[in-house]
């Protein structure tokens, strides 16, 4: 197989691109973040998808999107620092991690 690299160091079809747990270039990157009473689903672009009265109906409904999607979820807590990432679907993760 044939190493390609991108200018982040990030190479394509090789061992560390699967082990380094950034999204494949193919599936997209959501992230769920408080947003004063309310919390909020936007792609890594920063384009709002939807928003959520509280964390619970947020964490169900993003699944839910970020899976049609096959994407990576981070997910925020309330200072804004990122609590776990998801991949969905589970066969699409890079990482292949148990968590």
């Amino acid at each position: 197989m044939q190493k390609r690299c991108h200018s982040r160091g990030a190479c394509i079809g090789t061992r560390r691109a699967r082990l380094t747990g950034k999204p494949q270039p193919h599936m997209k990157s959501y992230h769920l973040t408080p947003n004063g009473d309310t919390w909020e689903l936007a792609e890594e672009s920063g384009t709002s998808v939807a928003t959520y009265e509280n964390k619970d109906e947020a964490m169900r409904d993003s699944r839910q999107t970020v899976a049609e999607a096959s994407g990576s979820l981070k997910i925020h807590r309330a200072d804004g620092t990122i609590e776990e990432e998801r991949t969905y679907p589970r066969s699409k993760d890079p990482a292949k991690s148990p968590g």
